[in-house]
C-alpha cells in the first residue's frame, strides 16, 4: 500500500484593487488526503504562514518565498464523528510582488480561513481537501 503524501497545490491570486503596500491575496491550498473524508464534516485546518526570503528578480520585481505549515484534521468516511485523521501540510510557495522602491521587509497576516471537502454531486466522500486563506502582505520599503 502506498503511504506517500503528495504535496499540496498552492495558488496565490492577487485580489482586484489591492494596494502595492499591502497586497491582499487569496491563497488556495488543495491537498489530496490519504483516505476519503466525509464531505458533510468540515475539516479543521489553521495554517501558519511565514516569510522565508525576498529576492529582487528584476527592476521593481520581487519574489517572496513563504512557508505554510499546519495540520488538516478530518473525519474519514465510514468512521463516525468520534474518529478523526490528521495530515500535515508543510511546504514553500512563491508570490510575485511589485515595488518601485527597495523592499526592506514583509509581514504576513491571515484572515478568516475557509475549509472544505470538494466532492462530486451525489457523493458523500472525497479525498480532495480545499482551503481558502486570505493573506495580506504588509510591505516595508527602504
Amino acid at each position: 500500500m502506498n503511504k506517500r503524501t503528495f504535496p499540496a497545490n498552492i495558488i496565490a491570486t492577487l485580489a482586484v484593487g489591492s494596494s502595492t503596500t499591502a497586497p491582499y491575496y487569496d491563497i488556495n491550498i488543495t491537498q489530496q488526503l490519504c483516505v476519503p473524508a466525509c464531505a458533510d464534516e468540515t475539516p479543521v485546518f489553521a495554517p501558519e504562514f511565514t516569510i522565508k526570503s525576498i529576492a529582487n528578480v528584476g527592476t521593481s520585481q520581487y519574489l517572496v518565498v513563504l512557508h505554510v505549515e499546519g495540520v488538516i484534521s478530518y473525519v474519514p468516511c465510514g468512521c463516525g464523528s468520534c474518529c478523526t485523521r490528521s495530515q500535515v501540510v508543510s511546504q514553500d510557495f512563491t508570490i510575485p510582488v511589485f515595488s518601485a522602491t527597495a523592499i526592506s521587509g514583509i509581514t504576513a497576516s491571515v484572515g478568516s480561513i475557509q475549509n472544505g471537502i470538494a466532492k462530486v454531486s451525489c457523493q458523500s466522500c472525497s479525498k480532495t481537501f480545499v482551503c481558502d486563506a486570505p493573506l495580506t502582505l504588509t510591505i516595508a520599503t527602504a
